[in-house]
């Protein structure tokens, strides 16, 4: 529900640039409206669906706490609204739906402060609810990473960095999208030679100047050692010295023995040339 009441209220409206309306009312009568009648309408909305909500401010800027399934996230529908399709498969008309707010802090600085505040209401830490996570998209981003991942793995190593692959995007868009596909990797099972490996995965975009950055993921490694020593003597699943004693080889299935039939015995052998029963087989 909170989802199709997001997407419902920015096909109603477009951000008003002359900054003249700012009300629920003005936003859904003109179709126009700033950053708080968008926050306004939502709210709205989510009141009558009985969904929890709150109001965050931050950056001259206003956007939307919401509860579900009894966890807080951010959604800034503003910053949501938009035709704009720059990023590759990165759907940026849903880009702010469902954040934590550590992410939202990159977008916004200033609610650093908010949430850092010992009676914050709203804090988000989750991303269960997230847009790409939900559908999938997240994982489908995690996923082209899965083997440059799995060679330091198997290499042992403890910590390591990966070079994120949307360098080119600015640092408010891979911030945001690289901590989503963390959250992604870290829900992941990862395994060396059939041990489970405990893998934490965070996204650390550096910015080095306006017009230089880099993305990248830092990784930590927890190899458990016993589990380890486990797999790599086990090897491969052996037949039991018994059954190779009894079965050097593997019988034919009874279906090919009894297409085969029995045993010739010697008397029904081929009959020898000259014989009577020979010539027999010959006339016939």
């Amino acid at each position: 529900m909170a989802l199709w009441l997001h997407d419902w209220t920015l096909d109603q409206l477009e951000y008003d640039h002359s900054l003249n309306w700012c009300s629920a009312e003005s936003g859904l009568t003109r179709h126009q409206g700033t950053c708080e009648s968008y926050q306004r309408i939502y709210s709205k909305l989510l009141n009558a669906a009985g969904i929890a909500n709150g109001h965050i401010t931050g950056n001259g800027h206003t956007w939307n706490a919401v509860k579900l399934d009894g966890k807080w996230c951010q959604m800034d529908l503003t910053w949501d609204d938009t035709s704009d399709n720059w990023y590759g498969d990165l759907d940026q008309r849903h880009l702010y739906f469902g954040l934590t707010d550590e992410l939202m802090a990159i977008a916004h600085s200033d609610h650093t402060a908010n949430y850092q505040k010992d009676d914050y209401a709203y804090r988000s830490t989750d991303l269960s609810n997230n847009y790409f996570v939900r559908n999938g998209k997240a994982d489908e981003w995690a996923e082209k990473y899965a083997d440059r991942i799995q060679r330091h793995l198997d290499a042992r190593e403890e910590s390591f960095s990966i070079d994120a692959d949307n360098q080119s995007f600015p640092p408010s868009i891979s911030g945001i999208q690289n901590g989503i596909v963390a959250y992604a990797m870290n829900l992941r099972e990862w395994k060396v030679q059939g041990a489970k490996i405990d893998l934490t995965v965070a996204s650390n975009v550096t910015i080095e100047s306006n017009s230089k950055w880099s993305a990248k993921y830092d990784l930590k490694a927890e190899y458990k050692k016993k589990a380890l020593e486990e797999s790599s003597t086990t090897g491969p699943t052996a037949w039991p010295p018994r059954l190779m004693s009894a079965w050097p080889c593997p019988p034919p299935p009874p279906a090919a023995r009894s297409r085969r039939g029995p045993r010739r015995s010697p008397s029904s052998a081929t009959p020898q040339r000259g014989s009577t029963a020979y010539r027999r087989a010959a006339c016939c």
